[in-house]
């Protein structure tokens, strides 16, 4: 169960929490072993407000890279965290973003991005998404189904509108996560060599006794 956490009334620490879980999403598929760490992370983490034994359960059930559970829980945090983006206005969006933008470019440099996307500031990234989508169901069925000319022309207008603002959100996503992945990668290596290390030392150890 999860405790009672301010994170449920703050839509960006709520998409926050569930960060590790887009993490071990992107993992799932070329590295399940990687995917686990990112779910051990997650469990870690401050923002996920579970209890004590809703942890042990998550740990336990994740304990196989390659069993069910860890392709499940990795599922179901990464759409948690899609979930959450969906739900966040593109102000919002933008602000859940500004430290990792501002790692990059000045004030004055960003100032432009948000003059740009402030028309957009009230509607949910899902929402957009949802345009988008059929929109280019519209574009994509030329030749296949019957949409007037009215109807294309409004589909490019709306893939024309929100072009520039996906392709800035896409990004931002990519730098706002990316960071997140190395760490795990990072991790595993570590651990990793330290195993090595640790399986030469007993080696080492064993000859010692043995030759004594």
């Amino acid at each position: 169960m999860a405790k009672d956490n301010k994170a449920k009334e703050n839509p960006l620490e709520k998409l926050a929490m569930y960060e590790y879980g887009a993490v071990a999403g992107r993992f799932i598929k070329q590295s399940p072993e990687l995917a686990k760490k990112a779910l051990e992370a997650l469990v870690k983490s401050d923002y996920l407000p579970l209890d004590d034994a809703t942890k042990e359960y998550l740990i336990k059930s994740t304990s196989d890279p390659k069993g069910p559970g860890v392709k499940l829980a990795a599922e179901t945090y990464a759409n948690a965290y899609s979930n959450e983006k969906s739900a966040l206005t593109i102000g919002n969006l933008i602000q859940y973003y500004e430290d990792t933008l501002r790692g990059y470019l000045d004030q004055k440099e960003v100032e432009p991005i948000r003059v740009e996307f402030k028309g957009f500031a009230k509607e949910t990234y899902g929402d957009i998404m949802k345009k988008v989508g059929r929109a280019s169901y519209v574009l994509e069925g030329e030749g296949k189904y019957n949409f007037s000319d009215k109807e294309k022309e409004e589909a490019r207008s709306v893939v024309e509108t929100y072009s520039n603002l996906l392709q800035f959100l896409k990004t931002m996503d990519e730098v706002k996560i990316k960071p997140l992945m190395d760490k795990i990668q990072n991790d595993s290596i570590k651990d990793n060599l330290k195993e090595f290390s640790e399986g030469l030392k007993q080696e080492q150890e064993a000859k010692l006794k043995k030759a004594a």
